[in-house]
């Protein structure tokens, strides 16, 4: 009995060993014949693995962290103007959508203040009355890496966005291919008010009248800000840095694969407005809105705080009326 097993054991060995064989064979030299077969044979089949081996990837997320990773990582960068037409955007609904959803993100992420995004909002919806300025500036950035041996390119698109007084603007870069913003600067009239705001002297008028019978406004005693950083850049984590007598905050954002900064301060731009600057990035942030500004003609620059109350003790805080409907 036990050697009749044995022999059914070598046969049974003996076969598979045949049957491997035949097969290797049969997809060396009739291949089409035995993936047919193959496929026949697997029809109609479902295999089935454990769902925690499965890992899916966010190729947007990963698309965008690319691009702030060579952002980032650049020894050097410069611009040029984009003179192709833009062929990122499908359609100008796409784009308005875009910028609402990017400028609303940073809105929320108290970045930018909420009358930027009823600024954009009723400049997007009020092309046929022409009572906004809405103008796209297209250009690539060209980053430098390891000695001039390297390097890399991105598409910027940078939109201004204005009022039919010139009297308040907002201006932001954005990435015409991926749901990304680089930079925004707010000013004119709204920003001041907010700036004057968060700087704890009340209003523009409580300023006014402060200074009226003081000359000079006091030391600010700014509340702490809950400005989300990290979900503004889609960063895993932010540590925020701010004093209690600055307006101007950095925060170090934390990605999968690389740390970067963020920054929000004062700006000085288009003729001595004061306004609300935030960047991706500190001094290679600041530097991105300089040169993007002087493309365009125009002037534009981080300042301190200092800078700006001393901008304040020269001019005054001269109020103007509050005609337009995002006003707060």
């Amino acid at each position: 009995m036990h050697q009749n097993n044995r022999w059914k054991t070598v046969i049974q060995y003996t076969a598979g060993i045949v049957i491997v064989a035949l097969c290797i064979t049969a997809a060396m030299f009739l291949p089409e014949q035995y993936a047919q077969w193959s496929d026949e044979q697997t029809i109609g089949k479902v295999t089935l693995s454990k769902r925690d081996t499965i890992e899916f990837l966010n190729i947007e997320k990963l698309d965008i962290e690319k691009r702030l990773e060579m952002l980032q990582n650049a020894d050097d960068f410069y611009f040029l103007a984009n003179d192709g037409p833009m062929m990122y955007l499908s359609s100008d609904a796409e784009f308005i959508e875009m910028s609402k959803r990017l400028i609303g993100g940073w809105c929320e992420a108290g970045l930018l203040p909420e009358s930027c995004e009823r600024l954009l909002s009723e400049a997007m919806g009020d092309v046929e009355q022409y009572s906004y300025q809405v103008e796209l500036y297209p250009v690539w950035w060209y980053g430098i890496f390891g000695d001039y041996e390297e390097q890399g390119m991105l598409p910027m698109l940078t939109v201004r966005v204005s009022d039919e007084y010139g009297m308040c603007n907002l201006i932001f870069a954005m990435d015409p291919e991926v749901e990304v913003l680089y930079w925004a600067v707010f000013s004119g009239d709204m920003a001041v008010q907010q700036i004057i705001k968060e700087l704890g002297y009340g209003s523009s008028d409580e300023a006014e009248r402060y200074l009226q019978e003081h000359g000079e406004l006091q030391e600010p005693q700014v509340e702490p800000r809950e400005i989300d950083f990290a979900a503004a850049f889609g960063a895993k984590s932010a540590q925020v840095h701010e004093e209690p007598d600055l307006f101007e905050i950095t925060a170090k954002l934390t990605f999968d694969t690389f740390e970067a900064e963020a920054m929000r301060c004062l700006t000085w731009a288009n003729g001595g407005t004061p306004g609300i600057a935030a960047m991706y990035g500190t001094d290679k942030g600041a530097r991105y809105i300089t040169e993007l500004f002087a493309m365009q003609g125009a002037v534009a620059e981080c300042i301190s705080t200092e800078e700006f109350l001393e901008m304040t003790k020269n001019e005054g805080m001269q109020e103007k009326e509050e005609a337009y409907s995002y006003n707060e």
